[in-house]
């Protein structure tokens, strides 16, 4: 929905549509949220990797902003209640451009930017 909003709540975890997880979700309006990619369980190394998480950047949902777990947190961590967030209905308006991304392999089923999960990275030496 485009408009001007104010964040109402906040949340570590949140349940989606389908039963599936998302991580550092914060209320744009309605059930339009900031929040990670979609994982099985209320854990951080149970990610969605090939439907999910390697498809960032496409529409995938149903009006929400899936993020990188690090942005994600970012948001939850940084933006207050009652923070100010605007969708500008012009598609390709803004100052910032779409972020790049690297998808994972199949087996990594953790968000490497998730900060909770960066030591599985560190202990498989591959981020």
């Amino acid at each position: 929905p485009t408009g001007y909003y104010r964040t109402p709540w906040k949340s570590r975890w949140c349940t989606m549509v389908g039963g599936s997880q998302a991580q550092w979700v914060t209320q744009i309006t309605g059930d339009f949220l900031f929040h990670s990619v979609p994982y099985a369980v209320q854990n951080n190394t149970s990610l969605y990797v090939d439907s999910m998480y390697n498809h960032l950047g496409s529409t995938r949902s149903m009006g929400c902003i899936r993020l990188e777990a690090g942005n994600a947190k970012w948001i939850y961590d940084n933006c207050k209640l009652g923070t100010l967030v605007h969708i500008d209905p012009n598609v390709n308006s803004g100052p910032f451009d779409k972020p790049s991304f690297s998808p994972v392999p199949s087996w990594h089923t953790w968000d490497p930017t998730d900060p909770t999960a960066h030591h599985l990275c560190q202990q498989r030496g591959c981020h």
